[in-house]
């Protein structure tokens, strides 16, 4: 891997930690201010593709839609490079109907500044939907 210097991580750091802490607690404003305008989220990875703000804005619809309690945890950091962090995670959420998921990945945050430019999320997204389908 490439070399990070402190101030680097830093920067990686403090965008990760404003990232879930908007995402935690679905504060949509906090969270779109965390992404730059042409962002590109694909969460998960191969199934769901956000563009730009208005698709940030859908990203972020869907999750709210879906979960009225959102808690992912950080495990593992790793820096890949000066301008990407790479973390695993565990979420313990509980769906509007009331059913509760456990389930874990890895995300991938790239960064322009200290802003996240693209996010790139890497989870068994049908075992999620079965643990919460009515």
């Amino acid at each position: 891997m490439a070399h990070v210097d402190s101030e680097q991580k830093a920067v990686l750091d403090a965008a990760m930690q404003r990232y879930l802490a908007a995402l935690n607690e679905m504060d949509e404003d906090r969270f779109l201010a965390c992404f730059r305008h042409n962002c590109v989220v694909r969460d998960p990875y191969g199934l769901s593709l956000y563009e730009g703000e208005i698709g940030l804005r859908q990203y972020f619809d869907t999750l709210s839609d879906t979960w009225q309690a959102y808690q992912m945890t950080p495990g593992k950091v790793y820096y890949a490079g000066p301008e990407r962090i790479v973390f695993t995670w565990e979420v313990t959420a509980t769906a509007r109907n009331g059913k509760t998921a456990q389930f874990d990945g890895v995300n991938v945050l790239t960064l322009e500044g200290d802003l996240i430019d693209g996010l790139e999320a890497y989870w068994d997204a049908p075992a999620m939907y079965e643990q919460i389908k009515d």
